[in-house]
């Protein structure tokens, strides 16, 4: 059972487990003192030895003692033995470091990597020959490793420049089975990928010995040079050493292909030693060998817009030298709110859409409340590698401005037009209030008559404008109010007020 460091403690002080420790150490429940102590000293042990952990376990593992014989080699497999009151104790507590992390008091700490389970000691032998036996003879046969030795090293030149970082080396398409008699040629799903992963963290060379499956994969004997041994032209399932690296917050994979030699061969043959020293100058955009992920904003949205309008922006997916990269593109709103579309294609929040690489991606947003917008794209590659972009714009409140002509007042005319976000294309609901119009007038839009109470829109998707022309006949006085909106629900009142013997009078209302 898993339980927290400090409530295991409490527990071993008050006597929680004194039956059970009586139990297990064949004494009275008052004579558990000493060992509920011991179990105290392996979990201060433990979070001395790695740290502060939120549950632990505890364990006993009893003694044993040979009463007859000893060892199962000396006796034939017969040992007699009996369990002692005395045993080992552990604590335990998970980690996330996919690792087995074993201190034993007085030894040193013995770490065992689960990414890296390889056979010590053990490689698995065989033999394949035809024989006529017809006497009483000893029959030489010649055993050979079934496995591949790769001695591999990855080291970052002198020359690299300034900020070229290692991140992890793993192998890829490792096979993942064995024919013991026969040529080893998996298929592609009994392949390993990746295979034996190590982070790094600031080292320049990394060393490591692997014991591997063959894999043979064949050959490709249009290969001219070491350039051109990559993703495009590797026989499909050749293992290949996958270095992860990055160079001025750019994302960089390294393929190299393993084989018989250096150009043509994708071979990993059975009872062979392979000896691969790689030696990164740099990142490059012409070498097929390297991967480079990124994320082009090509066009950036302009610097402000207003409600209605949507921002516009032109994204384009990178993966340099990888004809089957399969991409994940995310998005999150750090600031704003309001709706995102990846080519025609709304996306919320923590969704994704599916990219490959040079399609050029057209992101509409549409901002619902004014203020400042940054939205941040997360491009992923296969591998996981990921890269950021952010792009920032402001939205400013619904635009409307307003013209009156009132050349023709003594007459009772007057015409006021109102503009709604200039340089705009779009549709604009209005409504004409009824409940405090007073007076008597005669409003017309564009030559159609309104009345208390009309909704009316203005606005159309052919011009980049949207104008409201009003024009009033009264007789004597005359108050109104008009409401302007947006497709966001944001509005503007104003009220007209007019007479014969006094100016024309428009005033914008408090929302």
């Amino acid at each position: 059972m898993m339980k927290s460091i400090s409530t295991w403690k409490q527990e071993l002080t008050e006597g929680a487990h004194a039956a059970r420790l009586a139990a297990l150490y064949c004494c009275t429940p008052d004579k558990t003192p000493a060992q509920a102590a011991r179990y105290t000293a392996v979990l201060d042990g433990l979070e001395t030895t790695f740290g502060a952990h939120t549950e632990a376990g505890l364990y006993s593992a009893p003694g044993r003692t040979e009463i007859g014989g000893n060892h199962t080699d000396h006796q034939h497999g017969r040992v007699l033995a009996g369990s002692v009151n005395i045993d080992m104790i552990a604590a335990a507590a998970p980690n996330s470091l996919n690792q087995l992390r074993v201190q034993s008091e007085g030894y040193d700490l013995c770490v065992i990597d689960l990414a890296d389970l390889t056979a010590r000691n053990a490689l698995v032998m065989s033999a394949r020959e035809y024989l006529h036996v017809d006497s009483d003879e000893d029959i030489p046969v010649t055993l050979e490793r079934c496995a591949v030795r790769l001695d591999l090293s990855v080291t970052l030149a002198e020359s690299c420049p300034a900020g070229l970082a290692l991140h992890s080396v793993s192998l890829r398409n490792v096979a993942g089975c064995m024919t013991p008699f026969g040529e080893n040629r998996p298929d592609v799903k009994e392949l390993l990928s990746p295979y034996g992963g190590l982070s790094l963290s600031g080292e320049r060379r990394f060393e490591r010995c692997y014991y591997l499956y063959e894999n043979l994969r064949g050959e490709n004997p249009a290969i001219r040079s070491q350039a051109e041994r990559d993703l495009s032209r590797a026989p499909k399932g050749a293992t290949l050493v996958h270095i992860e690296a990055s160079y001025g917050g750019r994302p960089l994979n390294y393929y190299v292909f393993l084989g018989g030699n250096t150009f043509t061969d994708f071979n990993l043959r059975r009872n062979h030693r392979y000896t691969v020293e790689v030696n990164i100058l740099g990142p490059s955009d012409v070498d097929t060998r390297v991967s480079t992920t990124d994320l082009l904003v090509d066009e950036a949205p302009a610097a402000g817009h207003n409600l209605s309008q949507t921002a516009r922006m032109i994204l384009t997916p990178v993966c340099t030298n990888d004809p089957d990269a399969e991409m994940t593109l995310r998005y999150t709103l750090l600031e704003g709110a309001g709706s995102l579309a990846i080519n025609d294609l709304t996306i919320f929040p923590g969704g994704f859409r599916t990219v490959r690489p040079g399609e050029p991606l057209e992101v509409t947003y549409l901002q619902s409340k004014e203020g400042r917008v940054r939205i941040r794209f997360l491009l992923t590659d296969a591998y996981g590698n990921s890269v950021s972009r952010e792009v920032s714009t402001r939205y400013s409140p619904l635009a409307i401005a307003y013209t009156v002509d009132e050349s023709d007042r003594t007459g009772g005319r007057v015409e006021i037009v109102f503009s709604l976000e200039a340089d705009m294309i779009g549709e604009y609901p209005c409504c004409y209030d009824s409940a405090t119009t007073t007076g008597s007038s005669l409003v017309s839009l564009g030559g159609s008559l309104l009345f208390p109470g009309n909704a009316f829109t203005v606005g159309d998707y052919s011009v980049m404008s949207a104008e409201c022309p009003l024009s009033f006949s009264f007789s004597d006085s005359y108050t109104g109010r008009f409401t302007f909106g947006d497709c966001n629900g944001n509005t503007r009142t104003f009220e007209i007020h007019m007479d014969k013997r006094g100016p024309v009078t428009v005033t914008e209302l408090a929302s």
